[in-house]
């Protein structure tokens, strides 16, 4: 004899069959889930390594630069040198040129006066 609470069987069923279909509902948002994780999770790698080739890109970059500052250092010491070397042919040239400016107004003096120039 059936208990006297019991449902039909036709409303079990349908109980049954919306359980389930959320069930499947749920399972299908959970597998979207996972695939759109798996998706974030491989750009999120693909990141990670455009940022490893960036790191390794500045870190050339920063040699390059050293290198650039050392031979700017160099060309720097360069042109002091070559300054200072200029600047000491041009005292040469200067105390040359006084030399010789001297000694021709020393010898129109001597010339002036009837001094004979030594030699």
């Amino acid at each position: 004899m059936p208990h006297p609470a019991a449902e039909p069987l036709e409303v079990t069923v349908a109980r049954l069959d919306e359980r389930f279909q959320g069930f499947q509902r749920t399972s299908v948002q959970m597998a979207d889930d996972i695939r759109r994780m798996a998706e974030s999770y491989e750009k999120l790698v693909e990141s990670n390594e455009r940022i490893s080739l960036l790191e390794k890109d500045v870190a050339a970059h920063k040699d390059s630069i050293a290198t650039l500052w050392n031979k700017h250092d160099a060309l720097a010491a360069a042109i002091v040198e070559r300054q200072t070397e200029q600047g000491q042919d041009a005292k040469k040239v200067l105390f040359k040129l006084l030399e010789l400016a001297l000694a021709a107004v020393i010898g129109g003096i001597a010339a002036h006066y009837g001094v004979p120039p030594p030699g």
